[in-house]
Order: structure tokens, then sequence, then C-alpha cells
């Protein structure tokens, strides 16, 4: 009588864990696909935001996901020069090594 009862709680044992083991394939699948669809909207509101024309002269921000600018005050950039940096070199584009671009014209995509 007790080797049954062993048996039907080792059963009990394996499905649930068979059956959070799926759960959990289940959350580790759906990540990939919401960041998938976060970069596809991101992506889509820099194509839209790309073709909106500026309201007039100034400066303009615009930010996610409103595709309307936003009048911003204009400030000068800050004096230069721009010296590579120093000390511990990142795993990143550039390696810290960063410009920064002053035009005489707006700038609307780069």
């Amino acid at each position: 009588m007790q080797d049954i009862q062993h048996i039907k709680l080792l059963k009990t044992c394996v499905v649930g864990i068979l059956l959070a083991g799926l759960s959990m394939m289940g959350t580790a699948q759906a990540a990939p696909r919401a960041r998938s669809v976060e970069a596809r909207l991101a992506a889509a509101w820099r194509a839209a935001i790309t073709g909106v024309a500026v309201p007039g002269q100034g400066c303009f921000t615009a930010e996610y996901p409103s595709t309307a600018w936003v009048r911003v005050a204009c400030t000068k950039a800050p004096p230069g020069p721009f010296l590579p940096a120093h000390g511990p070199r990142g795993f990143v584009v550039g390696n810290g090594n960063d410009y920064a671009a002053e035009t005489a014209t707006p700038i609307s995509s780069a």
C-alpha cells in the first residue's frame, strides 16, 4: 500500500516539474518576441519622425512615441576640443573616443 502512495507522489512530482518547465519555456520565448515588436515599433517611429517637417526655424525635439516636434531652447555647443577619453576601455563602439558635430544648418537626419 505504501509503495502505491510513493508511486502516486512520484508521478505528481514529475508532472509538476514538467508543467513548471513548460511554463518557463513559454515565458522565455515571449521575451524575445516582445523585444522584437518593440524594435519594429521604434524603427517605424524613427522612419515616421524623419518624414515630419519641423514647424519652423529653431530647435526642436521629439520623444517616442509622439510624432510631433516640440520647440526647445537652442543652446551653444560646449567649447572644444573633444579629446579622446582616458582610462579603461569599454566594450562599446568608439571606445570613448567620440566626436560631436557642429553644423551651420539644422540636422534633420543622420
